[in-house]
């Protein structure tokens, strides 16, 4: 049986204000063909009746913004799940400003040499933003630095 066109009406109005609430309905509790959004333990889940058959889709999460990986001496790579693995060379104390900003935390800084000084610099301080370093005053060379966040 169809619709007139005062219920269809409705029924557009209705989907303008679509809301996602909790939890997954009840079949009884859709009205046949018309979609509802829940949000559940599995994600954000789109649900239709038909024919006293309750049907499930969960939806993927769409990223606003791919990053793309900046690869060089100096760089950095997003990768799958948010992981942010960033790289570069220095060759005096100081600090260094990221190229991309950590969306939550720097969670570690490491160094390395190729030289055989066995002085290795230490981080003295770091934040989604960058990260400050010192190293004795015998050190000789490039070192190398990695920083992995989200």
């Amino acid at each position: 049986m169809g619709m007139n066109r005062q219920e269809r009406a409705a029924l557009h109005k209705k989907q303008e204000r679509l809301q996602i609430t909790e939890g997954a309905p009840e079949v009884q509790d859709l009205q046949e063909g018309v979609p509802v959004l829940r949000a559940t333990p599995e994600g954000i889940t789109e649900y239709i009746s038909h024919n006293n058959i309750l049907y499930k889709r969960v939806l993927e999460k769409a990223n606003a913004v791919q990053v793309k990986p900046v690869l060089g001496e100096s760089g950095y790579s997003v990768l799958e799940g948010g992981l942010v693995i960033q790289w570069g060379k220095v060759t005096e104390d100081g600090s260094v400003t990221f190229l991309y900003r950590f969306p939550n935390a720097c969670l570690n800084v490491v160094f390395g040499k190729i030289t055989s000084d066995a002085s290795i610099p230490r981080v003295t301080g770091m934040g989604r933003t960058g990260f400050n370093y010192s190293t004795s005053s015998i050190a000789d060379g490039d070192s190398y630095w990695q920083a992995i966040g989200h």
